[in-house]
């Protein structure tokens, strides 16, 4: 059971640190998906019960997917070119 818990807390501790900008972006849709007008606040709220429950590798992930949601969301910049 121990192994188990430690295999775990290794897991999570390697998302948080090598979680690309692609695999945040497709968190990011994938919450968009399921929760269209609340994905932001979703994330948000899954990254407090992260820090609340003292998971700070899974709140810097839900931090980072929320950050993402709310980029998307806003869309470009008035100076941003997209081809």
């Amino acid at each position: 059971m121990i192994a188990l818990n430690i295999a775990k807390r290794m897991s999570a501790i390697f998302v948080a640190m090598n979680m690309s900008p692609t695999d945040a972006w497709r968190a990011a849709v994938e919450m968009r998906k399921k929760f269209p007008s609340d994905a932001a606040n979703v994330a948000s709220c899954r990254a407090d019960q992260c820090f609340d429950l003292g998971d700070l590798d899974g709140f810097r992930t839900w931090n980072r997917i929320t950050h993402t949601i709310l980029e998307i969301e806003r869309g470009p910049a008035p100076c941003e070119v997209r081809h």
